[in-house]
């Protein structure tokens, strides 16, 4: 992520940033509704270029759909077990209260709009208030050219204002070879608030219970032009329950977000195919990011699951479940002058991450870049029975990372903790080189966990709670505004555990 962005001026305070929205240009009025909304079909087999398009036995063929103008209200549903081919790019607007619906009718499998190669399958361009539900997207033309954008589902918005309310439910989009960017943006799932004029944002963002397979660049995202002066924030944006493979780049990132989440998603495979950094699941210049419940796994070379990349202020990573990736369970990752300020990475397990890695400053959690006032790492575990490396510090000037009432479980052979600047509170160490010389109450032995390195997914990761006897059970230093219970649900007491479990010790 770092050191690969384009160039932009120098970056507002977020509180700052969030003043802007009263300033923003207004999102263009939709025109009047008519009274009873319309419902326009679809058939790509065997609709027409002409008639009204009002009922099953007079659809549209894809050219004739892409020739309305639709108004709030209105649905349009695509004919089951049939495949479009070209792009999808209607035009009109519609509201949170009266949104324009594209679905699905008859039965059989998933509509299919097949994009063949084109910049988009579905484009939405310089509108607002769409639903897209219960579809088959894909994407797929010749190897792409450097800078030749291809997408799933790319939402638009040039020199707009403000566009609200967008959702993308039960759709899968796969086989989409774009090219390796992020401006414009390659994708599965992408919006993207561009323009010089008019600052533009999004408002009311929701992604869910979707499929993202074999996509480049980025799985699900939001990106935007507008990270400067001045610095306009994306608001109400929710990527949930959505599971992500297969991933050329990054699983899914928010720019410019306040308040985004990012929560229950499975991300299975990125970095499986760029030259640039990526993560699983993080966001950039953005505040209060909130990424929780997620599984992720299997992110290929320097890619980590989490960072707390430039300019993220008050961001959480909490009840996350990583394992098996290359590049390592976290990055912090602080600009020069894109500084983060109280990042919180709380109750998270890290299976076997950056597990073989040749590459001398990965590990498991990687500390790199500038300053990182006021970070936070609190009652994880790192399992790390197959990486040399728990904790590597890359940056003299990186200081402010405090570590407090986690498990660091190390390969038998020990593994390292080379960080000279963290501080060091309440943690267990077990096969651990390197122990910092100024850790505070640290203890050093076998915490006992019931059977860790055996987890596959989120609903088999019992074996790290806490077995009998451990010396980690009511062993943690207190910790204010800990989010009030542990990994598996329990409910945090006074007298704190070390880890992820918060329970009574468990007799195997």
């Amino acid at each position: 992520m770092h050191g690969k962005r384009p160039a932009v001026a120098k970056v507002l305070a977020i509180a700052a940033s969030l003043l802007l929205g009263a300033s923003v240009a207004a999102t263009p009025a939709a025109a009047d509704p008519p009274k009873v909304p319309r419902t326009f079909f679809v058939d790509c087999a065997r609709g027409l270029d002409v008639g009204p398009g009002t009922s099953p036995d007079q659809a549209w063929k894809l050219s004739k759909a892409n020739t309305m103008k639709y108004l709030a209200g209105d649905t349009i549903l695509f004919k089951a077990g049939v495949t479009c081919t070209g792009t999808f790019a209607p035009t009109g607007s519609g509201t949170a209260g009266r949104p324009i619906k594209v679905g699905r009718f008859g039965s059989g499998t998933k509509p299919r709009i097949d994009g063949k190669g084109a910049a988009s399958a579905i484009h939405l361009r310089n509108v607002a208030g769409w639903e897209l539900r219960d579809l088959d997207i894909t994407n797929t033309g010749p190897a792409p050219a450097a800078n030749q954008q291809r997408a799933g589902i790319y939402v638009l918005l040039e020199d707009y204002g403000v566009g609200s309310h967008y959702l993308v439910s039960n759709v899968d989009v796969h086989d989409v070879n774009g090219c390796d960017c992020r401006f414009p943006p390659s994708g599965g799932v992408v919006f993207y608030a561009a323009g010089s004029k008019t600052p533009t944002r999004f408002d009311d963002v929701t992604v869910t219970k979707s499929t993202i397979t074999h996509v480049d660049r980025i799985g699900v995202g939001m990106l935007s032009t507008w990270l400067g002066s001045p610095l306009v924030p994306m608001t109400k944006v929710r990527f949930t329950e959505n599971t992500v493979r297969d991933i050329g780049g990054e699983g899914m990132v928010v720019f410019n977000g306040s308040g985004a989440i990012i929560e229950r998603n499975i991300i299975d495979g990125f970095n499986e195919r760029s030259t640039q950094d990526s993560a699983g699941a993080y966001g950039w210049n953005a505040e209060g990011t909130r990424i929780r419940y997620n599984d992720v796994s299997n992110g290929k070379g320097q890619a980590m699951a989490f960072s707390l990349d430039d300019a993220n202020i008050d961001t959480i990573i909490e009840y996350n479940f990583s394992h098996d990736n290359k590049g390592g369970f976290l990055l912090q990752c602080s600009g020069n002058e894109l500084k983060n300020a109280n990042g919180i990475a709380r109750y998270n397990l890290s299976q076997n991450d950056a597990a073989g890695t040749d590459e001398p400053y990965t590990s498991t959690v990687t500390i790199a870049c500038g300053d990182a006032s006021n970070t936070q790492v609190y009652n994880n575990v790192f399992y790390a029975q197959n990486s040399p490396r728990l904790v590597t510090n890359v940056s003299t000037s990186a200081t402010g990372v405090h570590f407090t009432n986690n498990i660091f479980y190390g390969q038998p052979s020990g593994s390292s903790i080379n960080d000279t600047t963290g501080q060091y509170v309440n943690n267990v160490f077990y096969q651990v080189s390197g122990v910092p010389a100024d850790s505070i109450t640290s203890i050093i032995g076998d915490p006992r966990l019931v059977s860790p390195g055996t987890a596959t997914s989120m609903s088999t990761t019992n074996g790290y709670r806490l077995r009998e006897a451990s010396p980690a059970i009511q062993h943690g230093a207190p910790v204010a505004n800990n989010g009030g219970k542990d990994f598996f649900g329990n409910p945090l007491t006074d007298k704190l555990n070390i880890g992820a479990y918060e329970g009574a010790g468990v007799t195997p």
